[in-house]
């Protein structure tokens, strides 16, 4: 699944598609249609993604949607979920309101990310967002989780506290994601990073790894070296994402990198895979 957030002249308009059964080198058969995000999305956006899973407990997989959003002033997050996906893709149970992520986002981001993922091991699901602020000089990421999402989708065990990812992220970024996975088979999940990095010139995509994940949510077992992403990723970037799953059936994780090209006239969105993740 890859989303993107359309920013026309006036309000901006989020969109998703699906392609269809990756085979073993990571091509999708066929790719849905392009699929409109109802409700408001405001005029400027800098950060956004999205996050599957069975979030009321009826069987079948919700989609989870969040952005930042960039008025005059502090910025803020939401998200909404839209209920009951069937086998086309398609929202069948309507949409949730938009619902407000509390807390800091800085004044200007550039890039963010979601996942979600029984972290505390109560049977309910928490929501991990992500950001990175953009303040002058050096970027910086940030996480926290909303505990216990609730049927109708609300975080009835409070927020954690803001916590910071170390390590580089640059002075200018034009895309992040954030995913959830157990890489090194042990039961406890680790924390994957993205984000790309835009200097003068090519742009360039970067991930690093939070080991072990406790119930409270922070990285136990340390953070990885930032490793780079090889190959094209353009001039100009307007969003970005990442995503983990055993693709290849082979009993190895494998990462999903995707970025938006932005050269002049229209975007283009492209994937790749790096294959097996390991500790």
């Amino acid at each position: 699944m890859v989303f993107h957030i359309d920013n026309p002249g006036g309000e901006n308009h989020g969109y998703y598609r699906i392609g269809w059964n990756l085979d073993n080198s990571g091509i999708a058969q066929s790719w849905s249609s392009v699929k409109a995000v109802p409700g408001w999305f405001g005029a400027e956006d800098q950060g956004a993604g999205v996050a599957l899973a069975d979030i009321n407990g009826n069987g079948i997989v919700d989609l989870l949607v969040f952005h930042v959003d960039n008025p005059g002033g502090d910025n803020h997050g939401y998200y909404r979920i839209g209920w009951n996906l069937n086998e086309a893709g398609d929202v069948t149970g309507g949409w949730s309101p938009v619902k407000a992520v509390p807390g800091w986002f800085g004044w200007e981001n550039q890039g963010a990310g979601v996942a979600l993922a029984d972290i505390n091991g109560n049977g309910s699901q928490d929501l991990i967002v992500y950001h990175i602020d953009n303040p002058g000089g050096e970027n910086h990421g940030y996480y926290r989780i909303g505990w216990n999402l609730n049927a109708a989708g609300d975080v009835t065990g409070g927020w954690s506290n803001i916590k910071a990812i170390p390590g580089r992220f640059g002075s200018e970024d034009q895309g992040g994601g954030i995913a959830i996975a157990d890489l090194n088979g042990d039961g406890k999940p680790e924390l994957i990073v993205f984000h790309i990095d835009n200097p003068g010139g090519d742009n360039h995509g970067y991930y690093r790894i939070g080991w072990s994940l406790n119930a409270a949510g922070d990285v136990t077992g340390g953070w990885s070296d930032v490793r780079i992403v090889p190959g094209w990723f353009g001039w100009e970037n307007q969003g970005g994402g990442i995503a983990v799953s055993d693709i290849d059936r082979n009993g190895l994780k494998d990462l999903v990198i995707y970025h938006i090209d932005n050269p002049g006239g229209d975007n283009h969105g492209y994937y790749r895979v790096g294959w097996n993740l390991i500790a």
